[in-house]
């Protein structure tokens, strides 16, 4: 683990900052310092603004919508974090930024409100703790995510966990990151469950059973979300790890060669395989894989987990347990058994994907005291500690709890993007509308199997909390009611992932105060119609969109009603009237 000391003021004014620490990856340091030139040159003069753009996304620099300040991405492969390096972050965003670590649905962390010329000091103080931002955004190989439970999850087949470090590695500062049409999502789940979502990503790779248990991966290709969804299709039923590589490779390859580079919102692969049929698409990655050759063993770093914590003694802090409210449910809802016997992984709920610097330092503590020292970030901006023995369970919900991070068990975890607040393209406030759907599902209640459902909102079409894979989805908007402008959110219902992974369905727009209503209602009328056991997700999955809408016509009508003059025309969060401020965004470029 690397245990580098950090800097001061005095440092980073002067020369001695800009000095690699002996024990910092020499490619780490020459991006930070690659990027303080182009910075500077950029500050100059020397360096067009054409330049200099493409350059500050790929490596993980976004404008936000306040001028001056820039929100940073960092990468994580797999979710992984060490505890020092969440500790470091909490540090950084008080340094840099505005106090807050935001987790993504795609296992990375953003930091918010960096001061535009500062950004070449954060980078390099990330690599001080082996953490970059290279091809965090542009149109590169993004953060490739893992399910977040792999090599302790006792149904997987195959712990992906060297793959994905694996491919992390070797497309980390590939020449293709340059020259690519589009952004690349890459995603390895450990059994046809699909945590990680590859039914969704631009390269999908899902472990597939064999005989022998020798490892083999069933391929996917050309998934994703936005305004124009689309489930990956099967590449390959069987890829055997040497040629796993060279397969994710010519993937590459055809999209460079072959993908649009004039519209570039019909850039990514999805369109590629609308555009020329997937069996064209499938015939032209087997003629590129053909050329490359396959790769080792030594492709996939061999790099096993820190030792954990030792037990307690067997009766330690039992004897306390029926003292402790809601443990119990804290427990069924969060911690789930690892295959290793008497170790259990814990999942952590981070309302919005945001933490205080104050809640990084302790939930690292956390980690180190009472885990192995890892951290893993799943994809629904929570945090997950491995490695926690049975015996510690009850002083680990203790200490949680104590910090206002133990949080209601029993209630459906809501999911939101950063929203209007800083993103440019955000039609509303949507981490605000998170806020108001979690204290109304919580002051409501809600039963079991609710609560296991998914509650997503995005501020915009991309979709960045995923939206359109939830039960219950809302996606910002803005229509006009008695000539003013009013936030409204569209409504999708039925999504779901995992063997089945579905897209969900719209079927209303609602007024966004009426928003939390509308989310009580559809779980009243599925607790009313549900057959046994049935799933919330399954039941909106196969209710017909018309005979929903029409059960929340009430709530969907845009119209402002007695009582609601002082909110219709306000979002979330906001004392000012509503207007749509978005501008160009980054996305695409």
């Amino acid at each position: 683990m690397n245990q580098s000391k950090g800097i001061t003021e005095e440092e980073t004014e002067g020369t001695l900052f800009w000095r690699k620490p002996s024990d910092v990856s020499p490619d780490l340091w020459r991006d930070a310092l690659s990027l303080r030139e182009a910075f500077s040159r950029h500050a100059e003069g020397s360096l067009s603004e054409d330049e200099f753009r493409p350059l500050r996304l790929r490596r993980g620099a976004y404008e936000q919508r306040q001028d001056g300040v820039i929100m940073v991405r960092v990468k994580a492969p797999l979710g992984r974090l060490t505890a020092l390096q969440l500790q470091r972050l909490g540090t950084l965003s008080e340094k840099f930024g505005d106090g807050h670590v935001h987790l993504t649905t795609r296992q990375a962390i953003e930091l918010h409100f960096v001061t535009f010329s500062r950004c070449p000091e954060l980078v390099a103080e990330l690599a001080r703790v082996d953490l970059t931002t290279r091809e965090a955004c542009g149109n590169a190989v993004r953060n490739v995510v893992g399910c977040p439970l792999a090599g302790v999850c006792p149904q997987e087949i195959v712990d992906v966990t060297p793959y994905g470090q694996g491919i992390a590695r070797y497309f980390h500062r590939h020449p293709l990151n340059d020259s690519l049409p589009r952004k690349v999502k890459i995603a390895l789940s450990g059994c046809s469950r699909d945590c990680a979502l590859a039914a969704i990503s631009d390269i999908g790779i899902v472990a597939a059973p064999t005989s022998d248990g020798s490892p083999r991966f069933k391929l996917r290709v050309g998934g994703g979300l936005g305004s124009t969804p689309e489930i990956s299709h099967p590449l390959a039923d069987g890829v055997n790890e040497d040629r796993l590589l060279a397969t994710c490779e010519a993937v590459l390859q055809v999209l460079h060669e072959h993908g649009e580079r004039k519209n570039r919102q019909r850039a990514r692969l999805k369109f590629l395989v609308r555009r020329l049929g997937m069996e064209t698409v499938e015939s032209l990655i087997d003629e590129q894989a053909s050329s490359i050759p396959s790769s080792g063993t030594d492709a996939w770093p061999d790099d096993p987990e820190p030792e954990p914590a030792e037990p307690y003694d067997a009766c330690s802090g039992y004897e306390f347990i029926d003292r402790i409210p809601h443990i119990d449910a804290w427990i069924r809802a969060n911690a789930r058994a690892q295959k290793q016997k008497g170790y259990y992984a814990l999942t952590i709920r981070i309302p919005r994907g945001n933490l205080t610097a104050a809640e990084c330092r302790f939930l690292s503590a956390l980690a180190e005291e009472h885990g192995n020292g890892t951290l893993r970030i799943d994809l629904h901006q929570n945090l997950v500690i491995p490695w926690v023995h049975s015996s510690r369970l009850t002083r680990f919900y203790t200490a949680l709890n104590l910090a206002g991070l133990g949080g209601p068990a029993g209630l459906p975890d809501v999911t939101s993007c950063p929203g209007a607040r800083t993103c440019r393209l955000a039609i509303t406030r949507t981490a605000d509308m998170a806020v108001e759907l979690s204290k109304a599902l919580e002051s409501a209640g809600a039963d079991t199997a609710a609560a296991r459902a998914a509650v997503k909102v995005s501020g915009c079409p991309n979709g960045c909390s995923q939206h359109r894979l939830a039960a219950i989805g809302f996606q910002g908007a803005a229509a006009t009611v008695a000539g003013r402008r009013a936030p409204v959110y569209q409504l999708f219902v039925g999504g779901a992932t995992g063997e089945d992974t579905r897209i969900a369905q719209p079927v209303a727009r609602v007024p966004a105060h009426r928003v939390p209503a509308v989310a009580l209602r559809l779980i009243e009328i599925y607790q009313a119609n549900r057959n046994e056991d049935e799933e919330l997700e399954t039941f909106l999955g196969r209710a017909d969109s018309d005979w929903l809408a029409a059960h929340i016509t009430d709530l969907t009508v845009m119209e402002v009603k007695p009582g609601e003059e002082s909110n219709f025309f306000r979002d979330h969060g906001s004392d000012e009237p509503f207007s749509v401020q978005t501008g160009q965004g980054e996305c695409a470029s």
